[in-house]
């Protein structure tokens, strides 16, 4: 069980923290005929939550028995090349050992299979760290920066509920033999951070939305250069990263990121293939170096703040002094604050209880149980029960409502939690299909009756039957119905649903 090995890393010294054990639903784009583990953080703070107080971890791994052990990379001083698997366009298992062909070989060092048939080979951290970077389609680090928390793997050992985990290879050293040996010189200069990439200071802090103009220019920039065509390549992957340097000098964006990610698209327009890996390297790391040396400036106010009120007036206008070349890309950032904890004592004590108990199975928080909850119920309630405003206003009880978050946030298990429960209230209510059979029987008897009956008096009356046997056809059509449907109860019943 996934809680003894968490202790046992625990008393080893290493750092933990519990992580999910549920699976996304599958892409048509997943190589495996199941999704990929969503592995997410059930601390609220892995980095600094982690913990080798064995107490501390098995109390943890009480209350949630499935959860993967995550291992911070920081904490742990851990450097991993994580390659992946996930689809059938990418190998970063080949990829991985292309390079160590290339470049020569690695010393042994723990490598583990992955649930998802990927590979992970764990280091020691260099003493100049690495940071996260995507290397090439299907690899990339696991690893942190002095001026951040990294990144973080699935411990080697962790099972899904499902049975696949990640299991070591045969014949390699184990974490718990010692710690892991540094990485070959090669792998160090290959993929460090490039020497001499100082960051400006600025009396301007660096906050969400200068992370997330950041962030955002660097998708646009790597998605236009993996577009680019043959003969402007090489000049735009130096623009790119001349422009992503500047924000490298603000401390924007790390530039382990930005040459990751042009990198990529380099390999994605061909140049890669075209000029070799070291060629292209050596041109984004002059671009993002010259763009240091001329750091962005501060972004400007946005025209109104947070109250709605308009700018001072005397202040140049803000959406002129941009330019197509520099736009604003942080307008496209979500911004979204911290949400308040959902109300739970709204509720009764009962379904306050049932909510903190599915949640937690779930490994969601309570407001992704409740709020569909408050919803699927609503709509089973309709008409039932509604609430008179006025003399001519009624409310019925039904609520709109709806999750919103990232994907792999938890979304679907907080919504199953009441589809399951619906689920079994179909299947106890199986045994009401024979009565409405029944009743669909006698009705269509009645319908059948009903016909025959207008049917007989549509032709006594163009045959011209005497008016004085008219009201015994109606009897008869009567007793009919009456002989179909049995009961009083029945026969009004049959007029409701004939009439």
């Amino acid at each position: 069980m996934n809680v003894h090995l968490a202790v046992e890393y625990a008393k080893a010294g290493f750092f933990v923290f519990p992580c999910s054990a549920q699976r996304r639903q599958r892409e048509p784009h997943d190589r495996l005929p199941f999704g990929k583990a969503e592995k997410r953080p059930l601390v609220l703070s892995w980095s600094k939550d982690a913990s080798n107080d064995p107490v501390r971890v098995c109390k943890w791994w009480t209350e949630l028995p499935h959860a993967l052990v995550g291992l911070p990379c920081k904490q742990n001083t851990l450097l991993v090349l994580d390659a992946d698997r996930h689809t059938a366009d990418e190998d970063g298992v080949a990829y991985f050992a292309a390079l160590c062909e290339a470049h020569g070989p690695l010393p042994p060092h723990p490598i583990v299979s992955t649930d998802y048939e990927g590979e992970h080979h764990i280091y020691r951290m260099p003493s100049e760290p690495i940071g996260n970077r995507k290397i090439g389609i299907g690899l990339e680090t696991r690893g942190y920066q002095t001026n951040n928390d990294g990144g973080y793997i699935i411990a080697p050992g962790s099972r899904m509920p499902d049975g696949r985990g990640w299991k070591p290879l045969e014949g390699t050293p184990s974490l718990f033999d010692g710690p892991p040996p540094l990485p070959s010189q090669w792998l160090i200069e290959l993929y460090g951070a490039p020497k001499g990439f100082e960051h400006t200071s600025s009396s301007h802090s660096t906050g969400r939305r200068e992370e997330a103009y950041a962030n955002k220019a660097l998708e646009i920039q790597a998605q236009e250069l993996a577009w680019t065509s043959p003969g402007n390549r090489n000049t735009a992957a130096n623009a790119g990263a001349y422009s992503m340097g500047r924000m490298v000098a603000r401390g924007w964006i790390g530039v382990d990121t930005v040459e990751g990610r042009l990198f990529d698209a380099c390999r994605r327009n061909g140049l890669v293939n075209e000029d070799g890996e070291a060629k292209v390297r050596a041109t984004l790391r002059s671009g993002i170096k010259a763009g240091m040396q001329n750091p962005h400036p501060d972004l400007r106010d946005r025209p109104n703040n947070k109250a709605g009120h308009s700018s001072d007036s005397s202040k140049p206008n803000q959406s002129s002094a941009r330019t197509f070349d520099d736009p604003d890309w942080s307008i496209l950032d979500d911004r979204r604050g911290e949400l308040p904890e959902f109300p739970l004592p709204v509720f009764s004590e009962k379904i306050q209880e049932l909510i903190r108990r599915t949640a937690k199975g779930a490994g969601v928080t309570p407001a992704h149980v409740a709020v569909p909850l408050i919803g699927i119920v609503s709509g089973l309630i309709g008409t039932g029960r509604r609430v008179k405003a006025t003399s001519s206003w009624l409310q019925p009880l039904t609520c709109w409502t709806v999750v919103v978050g990232f994907s792999g946030t938890g979304k679907t298990p907080g919504l199953n939690v009441t589809r399951r429960a619906l689920k079994e209230v179909e299947r106890l209510n199986k045994a009401d299909d024979e009565r409405k059979r029944r009743h669909e029987t006698k009705k269509a008897e009645a319908e059948a009756a009903r016909k025959k009956w207008q049917n007989d008096v549509k032709e006594a009356v163009e045959s011209g039957l005497p008016a004085a046997s008219m009201p015994a056809l109606l009897h008869c059509g009567a007793n009919a119905a009456h002989a179909t449907l049995g009961s009083p109860a029945d026969r009004c019943r049959w007029w409701d649903a004939t009439r």
